[in-house]
């Protein structure tokens, strides 16, 4: 059967009726998946909408939506799992939370993009698509606020001007011991930065007049070898 022949079948199914057979295949999600966190186009093998169904039972409780919820079915769905806020609002939030508890584990938001946490969020990947979210409309949850707090606790809003800084400071207190920068390739500090690399990079970089002015001039401080 196709999904506008049981569209029409909801129809003319008594509203109480229609409710509670979708209740039950909300229960049955979530008795085989252990969560209600249904994806929105979600559609059951047997052909109901239980995605849409749900935003729906979320819109009618906020009020985005009319009609009604008795307090037994808030109660029935409470008890499998439902969550009433919007699900991109809810992932948005247990991230978040994730890096304010990253932060104050570590004392730094430099997350590797790798990083998972332990109850499996990739806050590596989280991280590195604020950058992203800063510079776009697509910031909803990216307030001026929370830009302003993320800042106070260290976030790398630009990871590439950052890198760059971490390698030229080990190539300025390699300078400090030695009186000149290394020449070979092969180069990499005791604490593992490599630095001959970094430094042929930049080599080649400003042959290619890419280099800026004043990366330039810090790395002529050190008396760079061009």
């Amino acid at each position: 059967m196709d999904h506008q022949a049981k569209n029409r079948i909801a129809e003319r199914v008594p509203r109480a009726e229609f409710w509670d057979a979708m209740y039950e295949a909300a229960r049955q999600y979530f008795l085989q998946n252990g969560n209600l966190n249904v994806p929105a186009a979600y559609v059951t093998p047997e052909g109901d909408r239980l995605g849409a169904w749900l935003i729906r039972q979320r819109d009618i409780r906020s009020g985005k939506r009319r009609g009604t919820l008795s307090e037994e079915q808030i109660q029935k769905l409470d008890a499998i799992g439902m969550s009433w806020q919007d699900l991109a609002e809810e992932r948005w939030n247990r991230n978040y939370e994730a890096v304010l508890a990253y932060y104050a584990h570590h004392g730094n938001l430099d997350v590797p993009q790798s990083y998972v946490t332990p109850d499996g969020l990739r806050l590596g990947l989280f991280v590195k698509n604020l950058r992203f979210l800063r510079d776009t409309k697509y910031r909803k949850w990216l307030t001026p606020s929370r830009v302003i707090e993320l800042t106070e606790m260290g976030m790398i809003w630009d990871l590439g001007a950052y890198r760059w800084q971490q390698n030229y400071q080990a190539a300025r207190a390699h300078f400090q011991e030695h009186g000149k920068l290394p020449f070979s390739k092969r180069y990499v500090t005791p604490d593992g930065v490599k630095l001959g690399l970094w430094l042929a990079y930049q080599r080649e970089k400003y042959a290619k007049g890419d280099l800026s002015k004043e990366r330039i001039e810090l790395l002529n401080a050190l008396n760079m070898i061009w």
